[in-house]
């Protein structure tokens, strides 16, 4: 490992999913949430609108869960459920609406130190984040330790998805909009760092977060374009769509 890389530490790692189509189909779900269960050797035990998670979930019930988490009474306009395998220690939450105006559709996965520290534990994690990219529709993926995510936290409040996305991180996913957005041919110029392009580009600055130099996720933020990720220090006020797709470009309701 280099001298400028992150060591290994006791930071859990994160990986989230952004999406603007509707999250409302179980089969969708039931498809995920399987793949899920067999890449991480684990069932989900619990599975509950409050955090943390009380209510236990039967083995098997794929079904149930995937009933559960799309179940919307009629006043609401959001769902927003927490998930557990208690067995690994792993936890993930996901929050979807009716209808994607101001905010993205999300799913985030929480992983302790000693599931990455596993041998086989980034690969996993790594074949996970490209089966969310192939099944839960998203415009931008991403997965990291913590540490370094929240590193881009901005002291003026939330990122407006629409105006900026989070950043570059261990590993990173563009849709298909972005990658014509920003450019094709600056993602074919990445040198030094794995650069997959399917159903969009999926990049890869790393074998793990901690093989990644310090340096190396703000470069390549600064060869796709830096004004399309958040700064915290800089107080631009950019405006959804200057920099970034906004959910109507998305989904191809607006050029």
């Amino acid at each position: 490992m280099n001298d400028d890389c992150t060591p290994l530490s006791n930071d859990e790692l994160w990986l989230c999913h952004l999406s603007c189509v509707l999250w409302s189909e179980p089969e969708r779900w039931i498809r995920y949430l399987g793949r899920a269960e067999e890449l991480l050797g684990a069932n989900i035990t619990h599975l509950d609108k409050a955090d943390p998670v009380r209510r236990q979930v039967k083995s098997g019930k794929l079904s149930e869960v995937a009933n559960y988490i799309i179940s919307m009474g009629k006043r609401e306009d959001s769902r927003w459920v927490f998930g557990k395998m208690e067995t690994i220690g792993v936890e993930f939450s996901i929050q979807h609406y009716r209808e994607v105006r101001g905010w993205p559709n999300a799913i985030n996965w929480y992983f302790p130190p000693k599931f990455v520290e596993k041998i086989n534990g980034a690969t996993v994690i790594r074949t996970l984040f490209d089966f969310g990219n192939a099944t839960l529709t998203p415009f931008y993926g991403y997965s990291d330790t913590k540490s370094h995510i929240a590193r881009k936290k901005k002291e003026t409040g939330s990122v407006d998805i629409q105006a900026e996305l989070l950043g570059v991180f261990w590993l990173s996913f563009f849709d298909a909009n972005y990658v014509t957005f920003i450019g094709k041919e600056k993602f074919n110029s990445l040198q030094g760092i794995g650069v997959k392009i399917d159903n969009g580009a999926t990049l890869e600055l790393g074998e793990t977060p901690a093989s990644v130099p310090n340096a190396l996720r703000h470069t390549v933020e600064v060869e796709i374009g830096s004004k399309l990720f958040v700064d915290p220090k800089d107080m631009t006020d950019k405006r959804p769509g200057q920099y970034a797709l906004t959910f109507d470009q998305l989904a191809g309701r607006v050029q």
